[in-house]
């Protein structure tokens, strides 16, 4: 079947933005989120290895809960549009800042920080929150020539982490594309704190506040939202406190060798 081209491209222009608020009235069938499952297990990795494993969560006390792990939106001051940025603080550019020593003050600056407001990220609150943890399985051994080069760490590949994180973004692409051809929105979230201020030794329901909750010992990597967005809304106020995000354009070159 021919899916029209100017169809998928709005598809994609569409997938490239970030939902912040949902219809929470609505669920998603089952069959679609079956699809979901087959767009993060089948899509492809290096030689088909396992770089990670997924949670589809539905329940709103888990995505609640995960909620309150995330670290999202600076404000400097309780208006609506008000954005933390540097020209709030009164900075022309990066430079100005940092010769004003801004960065070093604002990481111990209580006064500082009792003016920043800090908003959770509310992608995470979608009808559907995709979670995914690091997973290896230790029956694949290597498979190039490459891989029987220098290791490091834990016995590790030195490109495993540079796998896995090509891994990650291809399955989560994959389910972004898929969800959106299926008619709903999306939001990415990888600001959250796997350690949440602890020490890397620290025991594991420390180390992995977002992990513990679901269960597991290892890193969650990333969070994807998918749902209905609140017609009512732009997709860039915040769900829970209104305050309205920034949105920003890249500007990728492509060029046609001919």
């Amino acid at each position: 079947m021919h899916i029209p081209n100017d169809y998928l491209e709005k598809i994609i222009e569409k997938s490239q933005r970030c939902q912040r608020n949902w219809d929470l009235s609505r669920s998603i069938p089952v069959e679609d989120i079956e699809t979901m499952k087959v767009a993060v297990t089948d899509c492809a990795s290096k030689q088909n290895r396992v770089f990670y494993k997924c949670k589809f969560i539905t329940n709103r006390d888990v995505i609640e809960q995960i909620y309150d792990c995330t670290e999202g939106a600076g404000y400097s001051s309780n208006n609506i549009n008000d954005w933390h940025t540097l020209e709030a603080l009164g900075f022309k550019n990066t430079q100005e800042a940092i010769s004003s020593g801004y960065y070093k003050r604002s990481r111990r600056d209580i006064d500082y920080f009792s003016k920043r407001l800090i908003d959770k990220n509310p992608q995470v609150l979608a009808n559907l929150l995709v979670a995914f943890i690091r997973d290896r399985d230790p029956a694949e051994g290597a498979r190039t020539d490459e891989e029987y080069g220098k290791y490091t760490g834990q016995n590790e590949h030195r490109y495993t982490q540079r796998d896995e994180s090509i891994a990650l973004g291809i399955g989560s692409g994959y389910l972004t594309l898929v969800a959106n051809m299926l008619g709903y929105s999306t939001g990415f979230c990888q600001c959250f704190s796997n350690f949440s201020g602890m020490a890397i030794n620290a025991k594991p329901n420390k180390r992995h506040p977002i992990s513990n909750i679901l269960g597991e010992t290892k890193d969650t990597l990333l969070l994807v939202g998918i749902g209905f967005p609140d017609t009512n809304l732009s997709r860039r106020i915040h769900h829970v406190t209104g305050r309205l995000f920034k949105t920003y354009d890249k500007d990728i070159i492509i060029e046609d060798i001919l």
